[in-house]
């Protein structure tokens, strides 16, 4: 309450050149300012408080564009880790028995090979976390 009155009415004992002379006009000033404008005023906060809310809104929406387009690129990296194109050629060519037999061999191996990999990460970080704490 003080630094508010403080800003609308400065005084600085302190101060070698004593108070200052237009300190009286600035309210003063405000009040003419206010009644100048009319309600305008009231439609100018109106406004800012609008295009805050936009600001707000175009931020969430570009954050969530964002978002989607890095999870779409993970998602198709670890569709092509998972599933390596060379592979699931084999299995939708559908040519020959064996053919579909091998893609299905290589990406069932391929999948496995890396969840086990994933496994022995998370188990190594969970491992290396109780040891820290």
């Amino acid at each position: 309450m003080r630094s508010l009155i403080q800003l609308v009415w400065p005084s600085n004992p302190r101060d070698p050149r004593g108070p200052d002379p237009h300190a009286y006009l600035r309210p003063l000033i405000v009040l003419v300012i206010v009644a100048g404008c009319g309600p305008e005023v009231f439609a100018a906060a109106d406004l800012i408080a609008l295009l805050d809310l936009l600001g707000v809104m175009l931020f969430m929406t570009a954050f969530n564009a964002g978002l989607m387009v890095l999870v779409q690129s993970a998602l198709g990296r670890v569709r092509r880790i998972l599933f390596p194109p060379d592979w699931t050629v084999l299995i939708t060519a559908r040519s020959h028995r064996s053919a579909v037999t091998h893609g299905l061999v290589l990406v069932g191996g391929n999948v496995l090979m890396t969840l086990m990999y994933l496994l022995i990460s998370v188990i190594g970080t969970v491992q290396l976390v109780k040891f820290v704490v």
